[in-house]
């Protein structure tokens, strides 16, 4: 994997900023933000996927198209929120019941499908319509790092990075049975705005001040993720941004990653990117030890 992959991701990741201005801009507007997105490409010091995903978010949040698009797309998803919730509940409760294998390692490769930089309404609506089969089918190999859930008690202490408000469903889920351990949780989120992410604004919409879980907010432009995994025995990270850094990070190797992060557990689909030429076409778990080596 080399510098091809994040060259490739940011002209990715410029299609995928359009969206807001191909939705609701006129034909002028549409080439004149086209052309500051550009800009923001040709001024980086550096070629950084991470970075320009960071600077278009907050170009994008600047416009009101921009904020518009992400603000329906929360919308959207709020009308469903109940609906997805109750629907993999009572597969989680079937499942319970017939002694299915590593339940933690099927919900969230769950997640890990649904974590996509394409997520939509329609996408969501249509795995909740096959939950039954893609909860039952065997633990796949790529869900093979979430197995360390199966071992935490009480005595552990468990961060969710938290990234698209389309991944709640299924986290919230988690956090319910983790919770029924006695597991200590802290949800993690951006200080800032950015895409259509669980943001502060989200808490009171999503209850999620309702249980007990303590919230932790980090800057995404000063992520340290060796902070973050000394502050906790394990570490789910489903925020996509905070991936393309690790990746990142990995590839460059300037500043190495310490092979001490093994908590650190990234959940992620590669799929219809650049990442899937390294990764394949599979969601994926990966520890931080195992992200480096495919590296």
């Amino acid at each position: 994997m080399n510098t091809k992959i994040i060259l490739e991701m940011i002209h990715y990741m410029l299609k995928h900023r359009m969206k807001p201005f191909l939705s609701y801009s006129s034909n002028n507007d549409i080439w004149r933000h086209y052309k500051n997105l550009i800009t923001l490409i040709v001024n980086m010091n550096e070629y950084s996927m991470y970075k320009f995903a960071l600077l278009s978010n907050m170009y994008i949040y600047s416009t009101h198209e921009g904020i518009k698009f992400y603000d329906l797309r929360k919308a959207e998803y709020l009308d469903i929120n109940y609906s997805l919730l109750k629907a993999l509940r009572e597969e989680i409760k079937l499942l319970k019941i017939h002694g299915a294998e590593s339940l933690f390692s099927r919900i969230l490769f769950l997640a890990a499908s649904v974590n996509r930089l394409d997520t939509t309404r329609e996408l969501v609506i249509k795995y909740v319509k096959k939950l039954g089969n893609i909860l039952t089918i065997p633990v796949p190999p790529q869900a093979d790092s979430a197995r360390v859930l199966d071992h935490v008690s009480s005595s552990n202490r468990v961060g969710f990075i938290m990234g698209s408000i389309y991944t709640w469903w299924i986290l919230k889920n988690i956090i319910d049975l983790l919770l029924d351990r006695g597991v200590h949780i802290e949800i993690i989120l951006f200080r800032d705005h950015y895409e259509d992410y669980v943001s502060r604004d989200d808490v009171k919409r999503l209850r999620i001040n309702g249980f007990n879980t303590d919230i932790h907010y980090i800057d995404p432009a000063r992520i340290d993720l060796a902070k973050i995994s000394r502050r906790y025995d394990i570490v789910l990270n489903i925020n996509y941004l905070v991936t393309l850094y690790v990746i990142e990070s990995l590839i460059h190797s300037e500043k190495p990653l310490e092979r001490s992060l093994v908590n650190i557990i990234n959940i992620f689909n590669p799929a219809n990117t650049p990442l899937e030429e390294v990764f394949g076409l599979s969601p994926i778990i990966i520890s931080l030890d195992e992200l480096r080596n495919r590296i």
